[in-house]
């Protein structure tokens, strides 16, 4: 069987693959949403229409003077909800909003045993600056890279289809976490790749050398988190998931579901800049042997690899930067005991977890690449444009 026969039908299977994943993934989870929405809470939006300071509702006896601001928030369809508390001078620890008369705003009411309602502000309503910075992206990605820049937005949004379309509601509802965990990355890699990048040879050369790496990353990770004990239970977030999931949930897995979905990223751009790489040096070049094109390529892949690296860690201790004040202002421990507590040992899986399948992609995506441009087929079809 000729390349290019092989090529066609890796095409054909990735497509059936990422077609039949998509079904079979939302078909699954608009079976694990149905039923699922519940009539004890509901969503409103609103303004604020008014504030005051006062003396607090039921306050303790031993501080009735305490004051609170109150707000009313009239919502969309006019209606007036009863003063909501958003300031205590009993909770100074608070963080909260200053609140100004105009604000538009999410409210949560909560319909409790005894009929009651209670409400209370969630969040400032921030629908109209997130279409406002959606269209600004736009703008600036078609303005910078045109219609390239267009396609890597449409599979960003396609992948965050895929998490919480197919991913996160089919885990909700029992499945497996690391069938989902595995199928929902293996399709964001082959959107990332065919939709991000085009649907070309150098992207179907990336797709592969990708998956073979996320394979690997996977076993690795898995492996990673039974050495090193990891039981995905840190964290304020899973706090609150482990209440209303119960014990029971796969917190483990959803910890190597989290890390996959980040390595992934990584993959897909490490792949991308690689295989292009190594097809500019081939065309500089068309007399290069495989041996030199191999290892030129490879060190413009080092130099990628340690700036991915660098990425993954800053990235992983920004979003964990509160974590790391707390353990800096508890310093009563060496540094190697500071770190075996789980939710630095997880952040420390994660870039780890990374950084290695940065390592093993590079080589794999330049040998594959340099393989195939190195074709005389291919050479000889460039030379003829």
């Amino acid at each position: 069987m000729t390349f290019k026969n092989l090529s066609k039908l890796a095409i054909f299977l990735i497509a059936t693959v990422t077609i039949s994943g998509l079904f079979f993934g939302f078909t699954s989870s608009a079976n694990a949403q149905s039923g699922s929405n519940s009539s004890d809470q509901k969503i409103l939006e609103g303004y604020i229409k008014s504030k005051q300071t006062t003396t607090c509702k039921d306050n303790p006896t031993e501080n009735p003077d305490a004051k609170c601001e109150y707000v009313n928030v009239l919502l969309l369809d006019a209606t007036v909800l009863p003063p909501i508390a958003v300031k205590n001078e009993l909770n100074q620890d608070q963080v909260s909003q200053n609140w100004v008369v105009g604000d538009r705003v999410i409210v949560v009411s909560t319909k409790k045993v005894d009929g009651t309602t209670d409400y209370f502000i969630r969040d400032p309503d921030r629908q109209i600056q997130l279409w406002l910075f959606a269209i600004l992206i736009i703008v600036v990605a078609f303005v910078i890279a045109r219609i390239k820049g267009l396609m890597a937005l449409l599979a960003l949004c396609l992948s965050t289809l895929v998490i919480f379309s197919i991913f996160i509601p089919n885990i909700l509802n029992g499945g497996n976490m690391i069938f989902w965990g595995f199928l929902s990355t293996l399709i964001i890699l082959i959107i990332n790749q065919l939709v991000g990048h085009g649907f070309t040879k150098s992207s179907m050369i990336g797709l592969f050398s990708g998956i073979i790496t996320l394979i690997a990353a996977w076993i690795i990770g898995w492996l990673a988190g039974y050495a090193f004990k990891l039981t995905g239970g840190a964290g304020d977030a899973i706090v609150f998931l482990r209440a209303e999931k119960g014990a029971g949930f796969d917190f483990r897995g959803l910890l190597l579901a989290g890390m996959m979905i980040g390595v992934t990223g990584a993959i897909d751009d490490v792949v991308a800049a690689q295989v292009s790489s190594t097809e500019e040096l081939v065309l500089s070049n068309r007399n290069i042997k495989f041996g030199e094109l191999f290892s030129s390529s490879l060190r413009i892949g080092k130099e990628h690899i340690v700036s991915m690296i660098n990425t993954l860690f800053l990235a992983y201790a920004g979003a964990s930067l509160p974590l790391l004040l707390l353990f800096y202002m508890n310093m009563d421990q060496s540094i190697t005991q500071l770190m075996s507590r789980e939710d630095l040992a997880e952040e420390i899986v994660r870039s780890g977890v990374g950084s290695i399948a940065l390592l093993l992609v590079v080589p794999l995506a330049t040998f594959c690449s340099a393989l195939f441009y190195k074709r005389p087929e291919w050479l000889s079809s460039r030379r003829k444009k």
